[in-house]
C-alpha cells in the first residue's frame, strides 16, 4: 500500500517541549494503517525524546482486528519508550483502551483514556 494515499487520514505531530507524539487518525483504520503509524513514529521517536505518545481516534473507526492492534502497540512499544500514553475517543471505545494497557504493562507505560483532546494534552505534557 502506498503510505502517501493514507497522508490525510494519518497525521502525526511532535510537541518537542512537551516530548509528545501526537498520533491523529480519521476514518476507518485498518492493519495497513496500522502499519503506516508504527513506520511513521519509530522515524520521529528515533529523532526526538519521546516522553508520551497521544493517540488521537476520535474521528475514526477501528477496521482491524484486536490481534492487530496488540501486535501494533507491542512493536511500537519496542523501539519507542514513553512514560504515558494518552488515548481519546469516545466512551465506546474501551476495549481497544484495555487492549493497549494490557500490552503496555510489561514495558511500564502509563495508559489512560480521555474524551478531550485538550485533558489528554495536558496529562500527557506531565511527563
Amino acid at each position: 500500500m502506498d503510505a502517501s494515499s493514507n497522508t490525510d487520514r494519518i497525521q502525526l505531530r511532535v510537541d518537542p517541549a512537551a516530548g509528545v507524539l501526537s498520533l491523529h487518525f480519521k476514518g476507518p483504520v485498518n492493519a495497513d494503517d496500522l502499519e503506516i503509524a508504527h513506520e511513521r513514529l519509530v522515524d520521529v521517536a528515533t529523532k526526538t525524546q519521546v516522553g508520551a505518545i497521544l493517540i488521537d481516534a476520535r474521528f475514526s473507526e477501528p477496521a482491524y482486528t484486536p490481534a492487530e492492534l496488540i501486535d501494533n502497540v507491542e512493536r511500537s512499544l519496542q523501539f519507542v519508550a514513553p512514560r504515558r500514553c494518552a488515548f481519546v475517543a469516545s466512551e465506546d471505545r474501551k476495549r481497544e483502551v484495555m487492549l493497549i494497557e494490557t500490552v503496555s504493562f510489561p514495558f511500564s507505560v502509563r495508559v489512560r483514556a480521555f474524551t478531550t483532546l485538550e485533558d489528554a494534552r495536558a496529562w500527557a505534557s506531565e511527563v
